[in-house]
């Protein structure tokens, strides 16, 4: 039926939509929805997480998430993003089981999240990179990994300036281990040139917004040798990313954060130990 005079559609089988799946759902039917459930469930068994209960919530306006309630995981996926986000949040529960470490598969909570939003941005942004890492080893989701890789740098050739500063130097952590030390030779070899240029880019977008940023009285901002050290530091990745020992994982974040000069001096051990008690 008509909603506010206009007929909604599934953006992906092009059914209509009544008014109870629009609101809760956006763009997407319930048959799409059960096709989404039927996706996670062929991840879960290939994860090797049929142990788990997983129950999968569609969502449209919001990051997709992962977090344990009760005895139960709830895989939140906005159905707007590629479908490699669906694995990639299944792909935390299996760090987590990996690494016998539950922080790694889930936000923490709610009461805490204003202390620590910036080093939980960064941090959770390089618990990514493995996450991704451990997934490249399935070559069902792999392949996924690298469309979602080609939208980045697609998107990457006309950065938004007008992001905050703490987003474009999380997306910065995150690309530059993806590019180095997940995608495999074939990929690198492929994309090299659009890698190094999407790079550059928001390597340079980064340092003219913490020129500014300085200029301004802003504390978030760093110097061309704040970023080639973070960068060398970076490298670090090809060596522990198969490791199964968390605290391995929480010293490479820990440190990698640590050459970030406007955290350093910001209650860093204090908010990493909230994030990673």
């Amino acid at each position: 039926m008509p909603i506010f005079g206009k007929i909604y559609k599934c953006k992906y089988c092009n059914n209509q939509l009544s008014i109870d799946q629009y609101f809760n759902h956006g763009e997407i039917c319930n048959n799409c929805i059960s096709n989404l459930e039927h996706k996670m469930d062929s991840f879960q068994t290939l994860l090797l997480l049929s142990d788990k209960d997983l129950r999968l919530e569609v969502i449209h306006n919001n990051s997709s998430a992962t977090s344990k309630e009760n005895n139960h995981w709830k895989i939140e996926y906005n159905h707007y993003h590629p479908i490699y986000e669906l694995a990639h949040e299944l792909g935390h529960i299996f760090v987590y089981k990996k690494t016998n470490f539950i922080r790694f598969a889930q936000e923490p909570e709610a009461s805490i999240s204003d202390q620590i939003e910036k080093v939980f941005y960064y941090s959770n942004h390089l618990i990514d990179c493995f996450i991704d890492y451990n997934l490249s080893n399935f070559i069902e989701i792999y392949t996924l990994y690298v469309d979602y890789i080609k939208e980045i740098i697609n998107g990457m050739k006309n950065v938004d300036t007008n992001s905050e500063f703490y987003e474009l130097l999380g997306g910065f952590l995150k690309f530059y281990i993806s590019c180095r030390f997940i995608l495999k030779s074939e990929e690198k070899e492929h994309l090299q040139n659009n890698i190094e240029e999407a790079l550059t880019n928001l390597g340079n977008v980064i340092l003219r917004k913490s020129y500014n940023n300085k200029n301004l009285g802003l504390i978030d901002y760093l110097n061309e040798k704040n970023l080639l050290e973070i960068k060398n530091y970076l490298n670090n990745f090809d060596v522990i990313k198969d490791t199964d020992d968390n605290s391995v994982i929480k010293n490479f974040v820990y440190n990698t954060l640590n050459l970030i000069p406007f955290i350093e001096d910001d209650n860093l051990d204090k908010k990493f130990r909230l994030i990673y008690p």
